[in-house]
């Protein structure tokens, strides 16, 4: 059996996919993981590995052969941040500084609504500005933003299977801030080093807000995160250019 299913893994491997995202992979021991992980990384190995994981992802991938996991930490504690129900200290003790203990967090995805959980602007009582502060967080903090299609749009929906309601594809329903908000937040992730693959600094913590730098040799992004108005700017900076500041709206 364990020969059959490492020979499907290969086989769709080397038809040219890019990842592999592994459901529920804790149900089986790592060492099956191993040995579908190694032959299929003999096919590519530039293959993206992924597994779920609904609890903190750095104790998942001590044991797991994966390059990371779907970061439902990151979601929950970005929801309490922006709900009130935690302070920015305990998030940023819980989200950012997992980094300095484990670089396998950038492979992390950073998701906000998933398949499986109510989507983002429910649990956000349907308040924009809170959402796109999350996205912010989403996109310059260390991990891989992964949008759940629709939330782009502000696409609402409750728990399973109500989340999983077909996109709206009517534009004039659309929520026209929140999709030109991550298109911008899409675009600046593309063109910048720093919040790809940058180191992160904690500059100021306060209980209305944070501000955090990522960083590289050439390039820094300041993020300065407000949490009563529930609004972000973005500053860029590269070599000895002047920053280029960025209002979320």
């Amino acid at each position: 059996m364990v020969a059959y299913l490492v020979d499907v893994v290969c086989y769709w491997t080397a038809m040219g996919i890019d990842g592999w995202r592994f459901d529920m992979p804790w149900c089986i021991e790592p060492g099956f993981w191993r040995k579908i992980t190694q032959a299929a990384l003999k096919v590519n190995k530039n293959l993206l590995l992924i597994g779920e994981y609904w609890r903190e992802p750095l104790e998942f991938l001590e044991n797991y052969p994966f390059h990371g996991t779907m970061d439902y930490i990151f979601r929950e504690k970005t929801i309490q941040l922006l709900n009130s129900e935690i302070q920015p200290k305990e998030y940023l003790n819980s989200i950012a500084y997992k980094f300095k203990e484990n670089e396998k967090i950038m492979n992390c995805w950073n998701m906000l609504s998933s398949h499986d959980t109510p989507r983002l602007l429910g649990q956000l009582h349907r308040n924009v500005s809170k959402a796109i502060v999350a996205f912010t967080l989403q996109f310059t903090l260390p991990g891989m933003p992964v949008i759940y299609y629709g939330d782009e749009i502000g696409l609402f929906g409750g728990k399973d299977p109500d989340c999983r309601r077909t996109f709206d594809w009517n534009e004039t329903h659309w929520n026209r801030r929140l999709w030109e908000t991550i298109k911008t937040l899409i675009d600046l992730r593309k063109t910048s080093e720093a919040l790809s693959n940058g180191d992160i600094r904690i500059i100021r913590t306060t209980q209305n807000g944070f501000t955090f730098e990522r960083f590289t040799a050439s390039e820094s992004v300041k993020i300065l995160i407000d949490l009563k108005h529930y609004k972000a700017v973005i500053y860029v900076q590269k070599g000895k250019s002047m920053p280029k500041g960025y209002i979320v709206p």
